[in-house]
């Protein structure tokens, strides 16, 4: 989703790759507003595991709980020293 003020969001998101989604109607202080609602396509990308990692019901599957469970605790505590994590 972008802001309907600028046009240039819709370029970029375009650009790189999200296709257009629909709109979504937005409260703004001058009334209502309809936003542009853009998705982006994961398949056959680095991302396109996530769907395999839940079950039916949306819980984690087994595997996908070995593969977090290999790779540790994310550093929030260090991202936080670095300022990137508020």
């Amino acid at each position: 989703m972008h802001h309907p003020d600028i046009p240039a969001s819709s370029h970029v998101l375009t650009k790189v790759g999200f296709t257009r989604d629909g709109t979504s109607d937005r409260d703004t202080e001058g009334g209502t507003a309809a936003h542009k609602l853009y998705a982006l396509e994961v398949r056959g990308t680095a991302g396109s595991h996530r769907a395999d990692c839940r079950t039916a019901g949306g819980s984690p599957t087994n595997e996908h709980r070995t593969r977090r469970d290999a790779v540790g605790p994310i550093p929030y505590a260090k991202g936080r020293q670095e300022g990137l994590i508020p």
